[in-house]
């Protein structure tokens, strides 16, 4: 697997509120020393993206290097996944055991199972920026798998109706609304 640099891109250069930068830093700062200890610390990884995902929506210019690194660290998720979970693999034949921290994660499998749905909406979302409406749509089902919510709905609306498959976006945005009225 990759090792990703843990340098927190998307803060340093960017003009902020001090008091947020300050923050944001002790954050990050935080999740960067977890996964030097344990870079497989589902947790921290997911924890780091998340919080870089954030942080990048609401900045007025996108950070190209904030978005990379966030899908360093989704992708490193996904292989942790495929790891430890071999079972979930299609068209696997080969029995392999799987690596001695993925005890870890066989322990805390709902909290597991809680950041792969989480690192899936992520790279859906990211695919939605890129325009690549597909590619959103299919890890959106990835993500429905595990568990569906009212955010899945309204970005499954999103995807749809993008792709000019107005009705599908419309029961999306139905099935939202039902909870939320200005979904």
């Amino acid at each position: 697997m990759e090792s990703i640099d843990l340098k927190n891109p998307g803060i340093d250069g960017i003009d902020m509120d001090s008091k947020y930068k300050q923050h944001l830093e002790k954050a990050t700062g935080h999740y960067s020393r977890a996964i030097k200890i344990n870079d497989k610390s589902f947790g921290a990884l997911v924890n780091l993206a998340e919080i870089h995902m954030r942080h990048n929506r609401h900045l007025e210019q996108h950070d190209q290097n904030s978005t990379e690194y966030v899908k360093k660290l989704l992708d490193m998720l996904i292989d942790i996944r495929r790891e430890c979970e071999p079972h979930r693999q299609v068209g696997k034949k080969i029995k392999l055991d799987p690596p001695p921290y993925c005890k870890d994660i066989k322990e805390n499998k709902d909290e597991f199972s809680e950041a792969i749905r989480k690192v899936f909406v992520m790279k859906a979302e990211l695919y939605f920026n890129e325009e690549k409406l597909l590619e959103a749509e299919a890890f959106l089902k990835q993500s429905a798998k595990i568990r569906s919510s009212n955010e899945l709905y309204e970005k499954f609306g999103l995807v749809y109706e993008k792709l000019n498959k107005y009705k599908l976006a419309f029961t999306y945005y139905s099935k939202c609304k039902k909870d939320i009225p200005f979904c």
